[in-house]
């Protein structure tokens, strides 16, 4: 499995719509939005580490269902206000089911958790709202035990050829923060499985993005970039293959501004 760094955990469920659970059961059931609220993770994690986020379903036999995920690279919080991060997925929780997060710290972004790398797992209530703050009391769990959905989705980033551009397109485009959401079917039930964000202080990753087992071959996918609170329009992908999504780097990121006029230096 995989999750990402420094945070504390503020789970509310919010409105209801209908979804489809995984690749496995296509059935529709009624679902809410799951939000997140990560606190008090500076001091223990540095900038640049990754809080991993999986969500999962609990199943009959001791199964596990992979719901969603979202990766969060940290930065230091300023100095005026307390370590803070907010992730929504919306429309993945599914009503009557239980459900857990399964969470821990990527230190070296290797997309698996490794000893002495922090990790937790905490059960959802009903209610859908759920608080965790930093602790020393570890609850490891089994990265390979939830069915994943699919393949992973690969967002990636310029040639090397042309990372002295992508690194500064980033720092030109982004004033304070980059997001990703990914979802299940973008024109009907809208089902977020997919989140990812970043600061600009941490730079263009220097690794493809990686949402791992997220995709699915039985559903149209979408994502939509959001930069500085600004979103994006939904950009459709179409299915994924049985391994999954690879996005290019000119199709996810902003290379084009508001008013079409392109970074500097666009290949």
């Amino acid at each position: 499995m995989r999750l990402a760094s420094k945070v504390c955990f503020f789970v509310s469920c919010l409105a209801g719509c209908a979804l489809a659970t995984e690749a496995g059961d296509r059935s529709v059931v009624d679902a809410t939005d799951l939000d997140f609220t990560l606190l008090g993770m500076s001091g223990p994690h540095v900038r640049g580490e990754t809080l991993d986020v999986a969500l999962v379903e609990l199943q009959e036999e001791d199964q596990q269902g992979l719901l969603g995920r979202a990766r969060v690279v940290l930065t230091d919080p300023p100095a005026s206000r307390l370590s803070l991060e907010r992730v929504l997925l919306a429309h993945v929780v599914p009503d009557g089911r239980k459900v857990r997060a399964l969470f821990y710290v990527d230190s070296d972004n290797d997309y698996v958790f490794d000893d002495p790398e922090h990790v937790w797992q905490e059960d959802v209530p009903a209610s859908g709202e759920l608080t965790f703050r930093h602790a020393n009391r570890f609850q490891k769990f089994d990265q390979d035990k939830p069915r994943e959905i699919g393949g992973d989705m690969v967002f990636e980033l310029p040639s090397a050829a042309n990372a002295a551009f992508g690194a500064a397109c980033f720092e030109g485009r982004v004033k304070d923060t980059l997001e990703i959401s990914v979802f299940f079917d973008p024109a009907g039930q809208k089902k977020q499985v997919g989140y990812f964000k970043t600061y600009r202080v941490n730079g263009l990753p220097s690794a493809p993005i990686r949402l791992n087992g997220i995709t699915d071959t039985n559903s149209p996918h979408g994502i939509q970039v959001t930069v500085d609170g600004v979103a994006g329009a939904i950009i459709d992908l179409g299915a994924a293959t049985p391994a999954g999504l690879t996005v290019p780097f000119s199709t996810w990121f902003p290379i084009d501004d508001a008013a079409g006029v392109p970074c500097t230096g666009a290949p």
